[in-house]
């Protein structure tokens, strides 16, 4: 029996994160049928596809070769499935890779204002968090802070970042902490960019201390559920958090700001810019960001 394309997600997954329970997480099942997909394909390819050493693991030689391909595959049949779902479409489908929390806190909100003026399109959204490569990607449009992995390839300026520490009332009563109470706070990591807190530090001419919580997510969405919860503190960018500022859910504990060097970009192929509902959504979401 060929392996399933469950399989093959699994195992990319697994792949891109070299974390099963980051990768279990992901895609929303257990680590144990993570690694049990993997198991089996392992079985069925005669090789193994990963090093497992203690609580890390690493691809093989072979499992590196088939990630690569396996990724590619996967792009080609999500690709496929969308082309046929949308034959016989009466929409102007955009598909559009966007960070998770961008979508959820920025984009979908937005997203009423763009069909009322533009009807006739649909936006198909899709969670992509790596580097920008749409030879591998089924694309339109992807939106991130992440490089570009590729040439001929447009790049239009959404919004800086601008990050504010942040906690909930429950967390800190104070009205603002200093430099030292929030050394001995627990600190809350982003796991895409484990250096945010050393980059604040260093911004007030300090060095980063030891992680005091151990907790780490995976996206800001997830991070600022935490800050609310009163798990630690959290580097979030302020666009994102606008409403939970307002409602007193979170509260910004010292006045200094991480301007991070990432800011939030779209891209687009050349060969698409001769699109007209690619041009319409790419001047209404920059008509957006800068109201």
């Amino acid at each position: 029996m060929q392996p399933s394309t469950t399989a093959l997600r699994y195992f990319v997954t697994a792949a891109e994160y070299l974390n099963f329970t980051v990768a279990s997480q992901h895609l929303h099942v257990t680590q144990a049928a993570i690694s049990k997909q993997i198991k089996l394909l392992e079985i069925y390819l005669g090789v193994e596809l990963f090093v497992r050493e203690r609580q890390r693991i690493r691809l093989t030689a072979a499992g590196e070769i088939y990630f690569k391909n396996a990724k590619r595959i996967l792009k080609e049949i999500d690709k496929l499935t969308l082309t046929v779902r949308n034959f016989e479409s009466t929409f102007d489908e955009i598909h559009i890779g966007v960070l998770p929390t961008f979508s959820a806190r920025f984009l979908v909100p937005l997203m009423p204002d763009l069909y009322q003026r533009h009807p006739e399109i649909r936006l198909k959204l899709t969670t992509e968090l790596g580097k920008i490569d749409f030879t591998q990607m089924p694309y339109d449009i992807v939106i991130s802070f992440n490089e570009v992995a590729q040439d001929e390839v447009m790049c239009y300026n959404i919004m800086d970042e601008h990050l504010i520490a942040v906690a909930s009332p429950q967390l800190v009563e104070e009205e603002k902490l200093t430099l030292n109470q929030i050394e001995k706070a627990p600190l809350l990591t982003f796991l895409i960019r484990p250096n945010l807190w050393h980059d604040w530090f260093a911004s007030v001419n300090r060095s980063a201390p030891p992680p005091q919580s151990g907790l780490v997510f995976e996206n800001f969405q997830i991070l600022i559920h935490a800050a609310i919860a009163g798990l630690g503190i959290a580097l979030i960018p302020e666009f994102l958090i606008r409403e939970e500022l307002k409602r007193g859910q979170l509260k910004q504990i010292h006045s200094r700001p991480l301007h991070s060097k990432p800011y939030y970009f779209m891209a687009i192929p050349q060969e698409k810019m001769q699109d007209e509902k690619i041009i319409k959504f790419k001047e209404w979401l920059l008509s957006q960001a800068a109201n």
